[in-house]
Formats: C-alpha cells, structure tokens, sequence
C-alpha cells in the first residue's frame, strides 16, 4: 500500500518538488521483499533504522 505523507500546502510557501510517500510493508526489516523493486525503479536505500519500528528511507537517485 502507498500512502502520501508530508506538509500542507502554505500560503506563500513555496512547495518543494519532492512528494514523499509511505510504502506499507508486511515487515520492513524483510528487505528482500521489497528493496530491490524500488531499487529497480531508481531508489536507494539511506536509512535504515533498526532501533526505530524497522524503518527505512529510499530516495531516487539523481537521474530520475
């Protein structure tokens, strides 16, 4: 599942160019399972906190 996360609109704050989503995993410490489809389609992993409910970061690489 995908769900969009991120700021509300603000009068007279620029929006930034980025949309920032959150994919919903089964388990997320289970990386084989959906890392390399996202890096498949141009992102790689920046962060991966163990400590903090298995959370991961991807970003898309500069290319896209």
């Amino acid at each position: 599942r995908l769900e969009h996360v991120g700021s509300t609109p603000v009068p007279n704050l620029p929006a930034k160019p980025i949309i920032d989503i959150v994919l919903v995993v089964l388990d997320s410490a289970d990386e084989t399972e959906y890392a390399p489809a996202l890096e498949k389609a141009g992102y790689q992993l920046q962060i991966r906190e163990v400590g903090w409910y298995e959370h991961r970061m991807f970003k898309a690489l500069e290319n896209m």
